[in-house]
């Protein structure tokens, strides 16, 4: 059976929170820590599920809101187009295997997700204007082949409007630690 978490585009635990919500105050000012929440980019690359995993568990630690942000680009197919790749669906299954992987069932309050069309470096940017930390993960590219083709990470940490946390492949982070 497959669980979609509520995705029509977006992926929820309960679908009560926004961006713009997060989790009770704390006394003080740990509340105010990431107040506008954290942004996390989901490619279903294992960097990314990581990336994910660290989201998910400073979003607990700051008591903020997590949104996940996959995002997918048609691919010109001409005026026939094709029955098999629908990207928008492809996002909203990439989201939901990931949450499957790194929440189970227990998938939190203030999380949610969106699969959004456009350039991933560029949709990451544009939602980090309204975050407090994006964080993406690598694919370990080498150092050549990363200058050579550019990278939505590289992209991040030199346009992104809050600071950005990059993944390393293999990292892991669990939420009860």
């Amino acid at each position: 059976m497959s669980r979609t978490h509520g995705v029509t585009g977006s992926v929820s635990g309960t679908g009560k929170a926004t961006s713009s919500q997060r989790s009770p105050d704390v006394p003080g000012n740990a509340g105010l820590w990431l107040s506008r929440g954290i942004i996390v980019g989901v490619d279903g690359s294992e960097s990314s599920v990581g990336a994910l995993q660290c989201a998910l568990r400073l979003g607990a630690l700051a008591q903020t809101t997590v949104r996940a942000v996959a995002v997918w680009q048609p691919v010109p197919f001409g005026k026939w187009g094709t029955p098999v790749y629908k990207p928008a669906r492809d996002a909203a299954a990439i989201l939901t295997t990931a949450v499957d992987r790194v929440c189970g069932d227990e998938v939190p309050e203030w999380f949610t997700a969106l699969a959004t069309q456009g350039a991933p470096a560029d949709a990451l940017i544009e939602a980090s204007a309204n975050a407090d930390l994006l964080i993406v993960g690598t694919r370990g590219r080498a150092k050549v082949t990363g200058m050579l083709l550019g990278s939505v990470s590289s992209a991040c940490l030199a346009r992104a409007s809050c600071p950005v946390l990059v993944v390393n492949n293999g990292d892991t982070y669990t939420l009860n630690e």
